[in-house]
């Protein structure tokens, strides 16, 4: 006979509340397995303000949260860093620091984590209105994650800062990971499609000015005539090597050259700067170059046409100079004819100085460009490398009170740019670990190849007298002064490399908000009916998570996950189990297989709206959290299932109850006749 001392604990309105209850009147059955996560690991996120309007600070959304019950909390940031006043880190005084500090102390619950304002979306210093690369956007924002890390080690006891990834745009239909594969149709037809399609999309070739910033842009699928066989990347020329004209129209002959012409030819052709072929990884560069060569011909040609009407000009005088001489004109028709030539002289002059000086300005234009998928991604990379070393300096500050080591990482993206496919979003996270390692361990400032020193700016160095750029094989024979302009501020004499790996590991790691990656549902497999896509898309989902796990479990890269739901694919914020996403299976996955570390937190606010809490009560319920439990006697009852718990109660309703509860019933069919709820 099982021991019945046990009484489950219930809220004052179930009739259970006032009778006793027998083991064997229970007919459920029980939830025997352990939970997928106890509560105090799955929390949810706060904001910065009140978006109800009901104007509650900061430390009144943290109570709000914490008297939900989480365990756990990610502060979301709203102000923009252009915004002067209203929020933003610089907002929160002394006082207010230690008064968060303080009630999630007394609370018993961990702030994890900050996310900063969506407005911040990239570390490249990308200016989508102005599009543009912009030092000055990158520096606002690297200030205010420098803030959100002093303000994590003083206020959070450690923990994570993100940002959203929007590194730079790129295609969807184009992409590298977009690959073509094998289908079954409806109709049982097998056809051969890429997993991802945008509609209306424009493949575009973009590269930037690296000095300037400024990006040029234009379609892939426009056609270029060149004087060279796209075949073999050769000048159409005679036998003589003279340029090749048409019979015909006697005009110089030139064949079409398309986007799958260069990046065949890439592999072949070389860079006039580099020496060596382009490549796979510079194929815009190449086709922005043979571009702006032909307006370089047009401009050097115009120029040799401008001088050799200034010589003829020159000779000219120098004729009615001879004629002057032999007495065959008079003095005053030789100034008036030399006057003549003297202004078409200038005229030409200056006409071949102006084309002179756009040539000059196109050749270091060309030199100058870079696709912007290596400028962009390079300088994100730099940026989160500089922003872990600050993670680190400061967690070495605060080590006494510092609970979690402080860390900097992306938040997985949105489809339409980089660092929003796990792919990306990883190789971003792993690359500016070994950039924050070179930073550590490196006496000076090189550049992104390790070869070439740069200034306290970033600057290449420059020989002064030669204007060539100093080498770090010069490093040696530098004056003091020039070394002080390289001295790396981040170097840690003494740090070898392994501690210096170390330290990358434990500062640099991102947030995988499971609802953005869901966004690819968007752009997959449109041809196929709603169901079957769903089906489809959560395979493919499913296959990420595995990879994304597998590399977890390798390079904790992982340092929290935001478990959130969308009933489209659009952007949304919904709890776990509201919509179509796979959420607890890829959590699950991510902590079994990957072996995650890192904190969990529900983001799914939007349903707030329909009843407080439910953004935690929800995600309690998808992942099988047992509330109220307490211990029970061998032989006695296990803890009572969600739906006998809190799903089939009061608590957590979206709408009011249209009926009495437990013993206050006089039955249960009692309704009021006009059947209007009860408040």
């Amino acid at each position: 006979m099982p021991d019945m001392s046990y009484t489950p604990s219930y809220p004052s309105m179930d009739r259970q509340a006032h009778e006793r209850i027998e083991v064997e009147t229970i007919t459920e059955h029980p939830d025997i397995e352990k939970p997928i996560f106890p509560i105090s690991e799955i929390g949810q996120t706060f904001p910065e303000q009140d978006p109800t309007g009901r104007f509650k600070n900061i430390v009144q959304t943290a109570q709000a949260a914490i008297r939900t019950g989480a365990g756990t909390l990610q502060l979301v940031m709203m102000t923009p860093p252009e915004q002067p006043i209203g929020g933003r880190f610089k907002s929160y005084g002394k006082e207010v620091r230690d008064a968060l500090r303080e009630v999630a102390k007394a609370s018993e619950v961990k702030i994890r984590g900050i996310e900063m304002p969506t407005s911040m979306n990239n570390l490249s210093g990308y200016d989508p209105q102005r599009h543009r690369f912009s030092e000055e956007v990158r520096k606002r924002y690297m200030d205010e994650i420098r803030d959100g890390i002093r303000f994590a080690a003083e206020v959070t006891n450690g923990g994570g800062i993100d940002m959203v990834s929007w590194e730079f745009q790129r295609g969807i239909n184009d992409a590298e990971w977009n690959k073509e594969k094998e289908f079954s149709l409806p109709s049982g037809k097998k056809v051969k499609t890429k997993l991802f399609f945008s509609p209306g999309e424009i493949e575009t070739i973009q590269v930037v000015d690296t000095e300037r910033g400024d990006v040029s842009v234009v379609r892939a699928g426009e056609t270029v005539w060149l004087p060279k066989d796209p075949k073999t990347g050769k000048d159409l020329v005679d036998d003589k090597g003279n340029p090749k004209i048409n019979p015909e129209t006697g005009k110089l002959e030139l064949m079409p050259w398309q986007w799958d012409d260069f990046k065949r030819m890439s592999e072949k052709v070389k860079d006039d700067d580099t020496g060596e072929p382009y490549g796979a990884e510079n194929v815009e560069k190449f086709f922005f170059s043979e571009q702006t060569k032909a307006q370089l011909k047009s401009l050097e040609g115009m120029e040799y046409t401008y001088l050799r009407n200034l010589k003829q000009n020159q000779e000219a005088i120098e004729q009615l100079s001879k004629r002057l001489s032999d007495g065959r004109i008079t003095q005053e028709k030789f100034e008036e004819l030399k006057k003549d030539h003297l202004k078409e002289i200038d005229h030409w002059r200056r006409s071949a100085e102006g084309n002179a000086q756009q040539a000059q300005q196109l050749k270091d234009q060309i030199k100058r460009m870079s696709p912007v998928k290596n400028y962009a991604l390079q300088r994100s990379i730099n940026s989160y490398a500089e922003a872990g070393v600050w993670a680190h300096q400061e967690s070495i500050v605060h080590g006494n009170h510092i609970a979690d080591p402080i860390h900097i990482g992306p938040e997985i993206g949105w489809p339409q740019f980089y660092g929003s496919h796990p792919k990306e979003w990883a190789s971003l996270i792993l690359k500016a670990r070994e950039q924050m390692k070179k930073l550590l361990t490196t006496e000076y400032r090189t550049d992104w190849d390790g070869k070439q020193l740069l200034d306290i700016n970033g600057k290449p160095m420059v020989d002064e007298k030669t204007g060539e750029k100093i080498t770090k094989d010069q490093w040696s024979i530098l004056p003091a002064e020039k070394k002080a302009l390289a001295d790396n501020p981040y170097f840690v004499p003494g740090m070898t490399q392994e501690q210096a790996a170390e330290e990358a590991r434990k500062h640099l790691k991102g947030m995988f908000d499971t609802s953005h990656v869901g966004m690819f549902l968007q752009h997959f497999r449109p041809d196929l009916p709603w169901e079957q896509r769903v089906k489809e898309f959560e395979k493919w989902y499913l296959e990420q998570i595995d990879w994304l796990a597998d590399m977890n479990k390798k390079e904790d890269i992982i340092g929290g996950i935001q478990a959130v739901d969308t009933a489209t694919g659009a952007h949304a914020h919904l709890p776990p189990g509201q919509g179509i996403l796979p959420v607890v299976k890829a959590v699950r996955k991510l902590k079994e297989q990957g072996g995650l570390k890192g904190y969990i937190v529900s983001e799914g606010h939007e349903e707030e709206k329909f009843g407080e809490g439910r953004i935690l009560l929800k995600t309690w319920e998808q992942f099988g959290a047992h509330v109220n439990r307490q211990y029970f006697p061998a032989g006695g009852p296990p803890p009572l299932q969600w739906s006998r718990e809190f799903s089939n109660n009061y608590f957590g309703r979206t709408y009011s109850p249209m009926f009495i509860f437990g013993a206050y019933a006089p039955s249960n069919e009692f309704k009021l006749w006009s059947e209007l709820p009860l408040e």
